[in-house]
């Protein structure tokens, strides 16, 4: 029930008439006959505040300066940004007391006082310049069928503060608003939200899984916990023009699926900065903008849905950082799109005020995820490789594009790109300062490695994974080694598999590792005087034998068989020396140097070798 404190057919007209609501106490009563509510539940459906029923204000001189100058949003504009031309006067003129519950009003200018929970199940509006003044652990919750209808006004702003003298965070509750409310309803424009958050999980505005709020040009600031919680699938219309600062644990908390409802505004300064993201799924297409705080991903989330598509796109300048173990995972009919600029990178990093190598996982992209989607361009990667598989992990059959962007201090590899993945545009990207390698490739996917940094790293080199070079490829010189610890194949069944080592190009093979080219495939060795291709072994400390050999199988592209100015060293652990020419097949040496094989010889010479400038030893 919601109360006048004067009775509104006599006492509130003689007060207004006769100015005495500014002099005299007489005209502010407890309460009207009749209207005390005993039930001692004043909850509306499922509510848990369990307050007991609404507290009478007594009507004594309580120190509260009715005329809102205590900073409640009447003839000044402390730290919101908002001029107010509301007239202390007029809104002190009539002052209400409202407890219980309502099925629908109006609350006209003047200052409403709340206590204990109370319930709203119809529309309740607010006239501009109106305070609301929220006792001890006063709260609103807006049930079924109710809706709030508070239209402030640039200048005019409708307030909701402490009753206190001397208010402070956590003086009330919160503002709820349920699922079955009446969501298109659910209006707060020019409204400020102050000193709430008593309950702190719920901020100082709750909006529940399924809830709808339009809210614009208001603040929710000086909260005990978070500023707002938006719960599951509630979802803010028109967010835009608010300043949610100054709360204690944050700007608000939304799930990430929701986090696109969130328009320009301000999201800082707070207690802990950010704006925190709770839940799992990024379920429908969205952009996420940049604001004056980052997105907290403290548990990550997932990109994805079973119908349609849920394309994440991040406006440049953002910054999203990771809790412990976090990961952000691009799967079924997803999407991820970061655009950052050179002037204004998107930043991915720990969320830790000093980040370290490892503290979150990875960024998955995976095979269902939609391919044109998936777009990293100037963005810069920091503290992820918390798993095995690097701070971005390419799994097999997905794509992505990454331009202009770094991978930095990642705990493993700085990028993981399974056999079968594919990177497009990967050019001008820098892996660096990551505790293992520039990244771990399948031998398949080489070539899609374009210019770029890739050191210095805990590991000083490309992690070549076992496959097979089943196309026309080429190999750039990087600036550190190619590490192909077990070797690679390169040979396919149909067309050609012809790859080409550029000038410079440095490959590591493990123990027992070699280069097998086989059934159309080729092998063009092509260094320079200047630059030689090096073949050799992985080991710090080299010795013969540390690998096997070069194989060149019958069903090679004999003209694509070509080695210049190339040095190989240490190879030759099993019997067919460092080069094995097997029958049926030829090979063409120019300015080949051979060191230190494995059983004294250089070459088995099955097929033919035509050798320019070129000594070896052929193994019997």
């Amino acid at each position: 029930m919601s109360r006048s404190s004067l009775d509104p057919r006599r006492s509130l007209t003689l007060c207004a008439l006769t100015g005495l609501a500014l002099l005299l106490p007489a005209c502010i009563i407890t309460g009207l006959p009749g209207d005390d509510d005993s039930s001692g539940d004043t909850e509306g459906p499922g509510d848990d505040s369990g307050s007991g029923g609404a507290q009478d204000e007594s009507g004594e001189d309580d120190g509260v300066d009715e005329t809102g100058a205590d900073d409640d949003g009447t003839g000044d504009t402390a730290d919101t940004g908002e001029e107010n031309s509301c007239d202390p006067a007029e809104q002190s003129a009539h002052v209400y007391q409202h407890d219980g519950s309502t099925d629908g009003e109006h609350w006209s200018l003047g200052i409403h006082r709340v206590s204990g929970t109370f319930s709203v199940y119809g529309p309740l509006s607010v006239d501009p310049c109106s305070i609301i003044e929220m006792g001890d652990g006063a709260r609103i919750h807006v049930g079924s069928g109710g809706s709030l209808q508070w239209s402030g006004a640039p200048g005019e702003p409708i307030v909701v503060t402490s009753a206190k003298a001397s208010p402070a965070p956590g003086d009330w509750d919160h503002i709820r608003v349920s699922a079955d409310s009446v969501g298109p309803d659910n209006v707060l424009e020019h409204v400020r939200i102050e000193y709430g958050g008593g309950s702190s999980y719920y901020g100082a505005l709750h909006l529940q899984d399924g809830a709808s709020l339009e809210m614009h040009d208001g603040s929710v600031r000086h909260s005990a916990g978070m500023g707002m919680v938006v719960d599951g699938d509630a979802e803010l219309r028109g967010f835009v023009g608010n300043r949610l600062s100054d709360n204690a644990d944050g700007a608000l908390m939304i799930a990430p699926d929701h986090a696109g409802d969130l328009l320009e505004g301000t999201y800082a300064p707070n207690g802990v900065e950010g704006i925190h993201l709770a839940g799992t799924a990024v379920a429908h297409d969205q952009s996420w903008l940049a604001h004056d705080a980052p997105y907290v991903a403290s548990s990550g989330f997932s990109v994805g849905t079973e119908v349609g598509s849920a394309r994440l796109t991040v406006q440049a300048g953002a910054e999203i950082r990771m809790g412990d173990a976090a990961d952000i995972r691009v799967g079924n009919l997803g999407g991820l799109t970061l655009e950052g600029t050179e002037e204004a990178p998107i930043v991915i990093r720990s969320a830790k005020s000093t980040g370290a190598p490892g503290d979150w996982d990875e960024i998955r992209i995976a095979d269902p995820s939609v391919d044109a989607y998936n777009s990293f361009s100037h963005v810069r990667i920091e503290h992820g490789g918390g798993s095995y598989y690097g701070a971005v992990w390419v799994q097999s059959g997905a794509s992505l594009s990454m331009h202009d962007s770094t991978i930095r201090e990642a705990g493993d590899f700085g990028l993981m790109v399974d056999n079968g993945a594919e990177l497009r545009d990967f050019s001008g990207n820098s892996l660096i300062d990551n505790d293992g390698a520039a990244l771990s490739i399948g031998a398949g996917e080489v070539d899609d490695l374009g210019e770029g940094t890739y050191g210095p790293n805990g590991i000083d080199g490309i992690i070549v994974r076992n496959g097979t070079v089943d196309h026309d490829a080429q190999w750039l010189a990087h600036g550190v080694p190619l590490i192909a610890d077990a070797g690679f194949a390169v040979d396919t069944d149909v067309g050609s598999a012809v790859l080409t080592l550029d000038a410079g190009v440095r490959i590591e093979l493990g123990d027992a590792g070699d280069i097998r080219v086989l059934d159309n495939g080729g092998l063009l060795a092509d260094g320079s005087p200047e630059q030689h291709v090096e073949i050799t072994s992985a080991k710090g400390s080299p010795a013969a034998g540390d690998w096997d050999e070069i194989r060149f199988g019958g069903g090679s592209l004999d003209a694509a068989n070509l080695l210049r100015y190339t040095d190989i060293s240490y190879g030759g652990g099993s019997y067919y020396g460092m080069l094995w020419v097997q029958s049926g097949t030829s090979v063409a040496l120019d300015h080949v140097t051979f060191t230190a094989p494995g059983g004294g010889c250089d070459i088995v010479r099955d097929g033919s070798v035509d050798a320019v400038a070129t000594s070896f030893v052929e193994c019997p």
